[in-house]
C-alpha cells in the first residue's frame, strides 16, 4: 500500500480542501495514463482509495491517497512519479510504502472509511469539519479500482429450489373490486383473486 500526500498548510476551507482534492485527481489520472502506462509501460492493477483528515491544532485539511498496487517496484515507481509530479511539495517522510496482507481484515482496515471523524489522539472533529469533509467529498470516486482489479467477478448462481406445488397467480392485467359475499376480489370477468372457499 503506498500513501501519497502533498503540502497543504492553507487548505483551511471547503473552497480550498475542493482545490486541493481537484489537483490531486489530476496529478493521479496523469501519474497512472502518461507516466506509469505509456512511458514505463506498467500494467497499472491498483485500488485507489481518497481518505481526509483535518488537523484541529493547525486547523487545516489533508487529504490524500492510499493505492493498492501490485509488488514493491510498482510502488516505488509510483512514489517516484507523486514526489517529481509534486516536486518541492512533498517529503520524503510523510508518504509510506507498507506491505499489507490480503485477508479480509487487512483489505477492510485499507479500506473502511473516508475520514476518521477524529484524530489520533480520539478528539472528535466538529459537526462544521465534518460538514466541509463529506461535503468537499461528495460526488468523488472514494474508492476507484485500476487494470484488471475493474473486472468484476460474477456473483454465484443461486441453487435452485425444489417446487412446493403452490399455485401461483398468473401475471395479467385487470382491476379487482372486493365482493364481501365471497371475502375475494374479482376482477370485471367475475375471476375471483385467491379463490378460497369459506
Amino acid at each position: 500500500m503506498v500513501t501519497l500526500t502533498a503540502t497543504n498548510k492553507n487548505t483551511r476551507t471547503l473552497e480550498q480542501l475542493c482545490a486541493e482534492l481537484d489537483k490531486r485527481q489530476v496529478a493521479f489520472r496523469f501519474i497512472v495514463n502518461l507516466r506509469m502506462r505509456k512511458k514505463h509501460k506498467v500494467q497499472f492493477n491498483a485500488f485507489r482509495k481518497i481518505e481526509v483528515t483535518h488537523n484541529i491544532e493547525k486547523n487545516w485539511y489533508h487529504p490524500h491517497y492510499h493505492v493498492i498496487v501490485e509488488g514493491k517496484k510498482v510502488a516505488e515507481l509510483l512514489l517516484k512519479e507523486w514526489q517529481r509530479y509534486f516536486k518541492q511539495t512533498t517529503s520524503k517522510t510523510a508518504q509510506h510504502i507498507t506491505p499489507i496482507g490480503t485477508t479480509e481484515k487487512d483489505l477492510l482496515e485499507v479500506f473502511k472509511y473516508a475520514t476518521k471523524e477524529t484524530t489520533n489522539e480520539g478528539v472528535q472533529y466538529s459537526g462544521d469539519v465534518l460538514d466541509e469533509i463529506y461535503s468537499a467529498l461528495q460526488g468523488r470516486r472514494i474508492f476507484q479500482a485500476y487494470g484488471d482489479f475493474k473486472k468484476a467477478t460474477p456473483e454465484p448462481m443461486e441453487e435452485q429450489t425444489e417446487s412446493v406445488g403452490v399455485d401461483w397467480i398468473p401475471n395479467d392485467v385487470a382491476i379487482y373490486e372486493y365482493d364481501c359475499a365471497v371475502k375475494d376480489w374479482r376482477n370485471e370477468y367475475g375471476k375471483r383473486l385467491v379463490n378460497i372457499n369459506p
